[in-house]
């Protein structure tokens, strides 16, 4: 749940409206400061935990998962970070065909990301971690292709090194989209039955 999330959150909001409210009440009705303060810390103490035991009904295995699904959105974050840098990059290199490579890989690996979230949240933070170490690395034979094309007197045989950060930009893309299907196939069943019974039911009669 999402409210259970974030219970302590929301528990210490409570808490901060409480003693605020009890202070002035306290103050306004001519209890003393230190009084007032007390008092009303005490209110505010008890309701926050009380707010907490009502809204964090997780079970310790729940709130295990939250957390990990909460490391991995840092992770998704972190990657996206890096997809957008490699849009940088592509919109200044001259070759067509790379940039064109360049923007699939940023829309192949959304996608991967996109679907483990949605049929498999427990592998999302590993495979999110695989691919930004992957990422790391495009990110830096992207920048460095910028670098040749502009300026290919600095290198020798620039045309071969272009190509060959091609091959490696096209194999990669090619892992994303074979890990996509991997994903997907394991689905292949589920797909099945739910085929059949689509196709059973026009020998039913609606009630």
């Amino acid at each position: 749940m999402k409210i259970a999330r974030y219970a302590t959150w929301i528990a210490l909001g409570i808490g901060v409206a409480i003693f605020l409210v009890a202070y002035y009440l306290l103050t306004s009705a001519g209890w003393s400061l230190w009084i007032a303060l007390g008092i009303a810390a005490i209110v505010s103490l008890c309701t926050s935990g009380a707010s907490w035991l009502l809204l964090d009904r997780r079970s310790e295995r729940e709130a295990r998962f939250d957390t990990y699904l909460d490391e991995a959105e840092q992770k998704v974050r972190l990657v996206q970070l890096k997809l957008r840098q490699i849009n940088v990059f592509a919109a200044q290199i001259r070759h067509q065909a790379t940039a064109t490579l360049l923007g699939q890989i940023c829309h192949d690996v959304d996608q991967l990301i996109t679907r483990v979230r949605a049929k498999n949240a427990a592998e999302l933070l590993s495979s999110t971690e695989r691919i930004d170490n992957y990422l790391q690395q495009v990110v830096s034979v992207t920048e460095k292709y910028v670098d040749i094309e502009a300026y290919p007197r600095y290198y020798k045989d620039p045309a071969v090194k272009r190509e060959l950060i091609q091959q490696g930009l096209q194999s990669f893309d090619e892992y994303i989209v074979a890990s996509t299907i991997a994903l997907e196939d394991g689905d292949t069943f589920a797909l099945d039955v739910d085929v059949q019974m689509l196709d059973a039911a026009k020998y039913r009669r609606l009630a």
